[in-house]
């Protein structure tokens, strides 16, 4: 093997395993199993491996099949036949993508091997999109192998676990400026992935409120006020930090005093109250709340229309706003785990051909009937949702028929989106409007069958179904609905 070949076209020679080269690969090990050793023993080498002239080594190197290699060596094979590639000058990429893909099909490769490639075939200046046709991939996993290789605590991750789902690595990787978010995240991917999208909206609600929490600090420090506090409830009666019942802070309205006129004063200060996923759609201004945070010190006066409270009365005021702060955090967990849920439901309608089956067919079944029980259609918003993907503003009835109507003409738009699309999403929207009736305990056994894996909220939806279901039996008939349902029945 003196020459080097200089056609332009692929040939194949006969070589000396023991004489070829190689070069730093996409995996560390490529040691060949006992399998591929006995094999290659018994039939010899039924597929070449793809080999190049390397002028640096003086050699033929390996581009792609080292373990055919290493088995034909440890088989005592004297010669195996290799593929050689002319027109290889400085193809670095191109072996690369050949070593991936070789051990992907080999020999999975682990997410944090495949994040690594990933990333050093992005240096030789390819795009997403072009490592995944070239690799036969989708573009959105080269997608997630570059976020993961980016953030340090996301290839921790999956160094640390192997079995990690590579999209949920990604996610994770997105919060790498939220590492106390990010730390809940890890935990359910490690523990409970059931939740891990459910936990997902969630968190992501919560990094919206924490990113408002930090402009807001920026903001007032830019205008050098000092910030007294940061609380989730709205505390017209801060008396201080704590809500202490000696404590020394009023609100200015409290006090009847203008902005603007206390300034100078030594106490001027503000809190950031209402920090809250169910207050992000108030104005930001809003969730500020200026403050004295020694008025009688500082010479004020209480205002006349203002009512002093006893220490048990503001204590009372601070637990049911304590009270209102959990049940608004409770509320966003189960709108996070809705949206969830709904958006799996979507991808499972409208990925694929959608083929119909039993549990559709009880679906159907199931809604009609409630429907009939509670005089109440589909909820056209939820049914649009599901079909469109994109969260769906609810008009009731009494508002406008817009909803019903844009359904409806979905329904008309002959071939547009398959009839049992259209029919399984308005069965499964009676039910996501209803999920603690009787007869949601079906539709969530209907949900596993199609696939869908239960959360903790869900169980919760579930358990709340199956009591429902028990007083239906004990009363002998259908259980009565409370439309008069409010908040503090919740």
């Amino acid at each position: 093997m003196t020459t080097t070949p200089t056609e332009q076209e692929l040939q194949i020679l006969h070589v000396d395993p023991k004489t070829l080269g190689v070069l730093d690969q996409a995996r560390a090990d490529a040691t060949p199993d006992e399998e591929l050793v006995a094999s290659v023993k018994q039939h010899g080498i039924m597929q070449p491996p793809t080999a190049a002239y390397d002028d640096e080594q003086g050699c033929y190197v390996i581009l792609f099949g080292h373990r055919r290699v290493g088995a034909a060596i440890a088989a005592g094979l004297a010669k195996i036949p290799v593929i050689v590639r002319p027109d290889w000058v400085d193809h670095e990429a191109l072996k690369l993508e050949q070593q991936i893909v070789e051990n992907e099909r080999r020999k999975a490769l682990t997410p944090a091997e495949l994040a690594q490639g990933y990333k050093r075939l992005e240096l030789f200046g390819k795009t997403p999109a072009e490592i995944a046709a070239e690799l036969g991939e989708k573009p959105e996993k080269i997608r997630c192998g570059l976020k993961i290789h980016a953030s340090a605590a996301a290839t921790q991750l999956v160094a640390d676990e192997p079995a990690i789902d590579f999209e949920q690595a990604a996610i994770i990787a997105e919060f790498d400026e939220h590492p106390k978010l990010q730390r809940k995240l890890i935990e359910t991917a490690t523990t409970n992935p059931a939740n891990f999208k459910r936990d997902v909206e969630n968190q992501r609600t919560q990094r919206e409120v924490d990113n408002r929490v930090n402009k807001l600090k920026a903001q007032l420090d830019a205008d050098g006020t000092l910030l007294a506090d940061v609380v989730t409830y709205s505390a017209d009666w801060w008396r201080g930090k704590g809500m202490s019942s000696d404590g020394k802070g009023r609100s200015l309205d409290r006090l009847g005093i203008r902005v603007e006129e206390h300034i100078e004063c030594p106490g001027h200060a503000a809190i950031i109250h209402n920090a809250q996923a169910y207050s992000l759609k108030d104005q930001p201004d809003s969730w500020i709340l200026y403050v004295c945070t020694d008025w009688e010190g500082n010479g004020h006066a209480a205002a006349q229309h203002v009512v002093e409270r006893t220490p048990e009365e503001l204590e009372r005021i601070a637990e049911r706003e304590r009270a209102q702060a959990e049940w608004a955090a409770q509320r966003e967990l189960i709108e996070a785990n809705t949206r969830a849920r709904r958006a799996w439901i979507h991808g499972y309608l409208t990925t694929g051909r959608l083929r119909p089956t039993a549990a559709h067919f009880d679906v159907m079944a199931l809604a009609l009937a409630l429907q009939l029980e509670t005089h109440d259609p589909a909820p056209a918003h939820i049914a649009l949702e599901l079909l469109a993907g994109e969260p769906v503003e609810r008009r009731y009835y009494y508002q406008d028929n817009s909803n019903a109507e844009a359904l409806a003409a979905v329904i008309d738009d002959e071939g547009a989106t398959p009839s049992l699309r259209i029919i399984v999403a308005t069965a499964i929207a009676t039910f996501e409007d209803a999920l603690e009736t009787a007869r949601a305990v079906k539709y969530f056994d209907a949900l596993v069958a199609f696939g869908y894996t239960l959360t903790d909220t869900d169980r919760e939806h579930l358990e709340a179904a199956k009591r429902d279901a028990a007083a239906v039996d004990d009363e002998g008939g259908v259980a009565e609905y409370d439309d008069d349902f409010d908040e503090e029945d919740a």
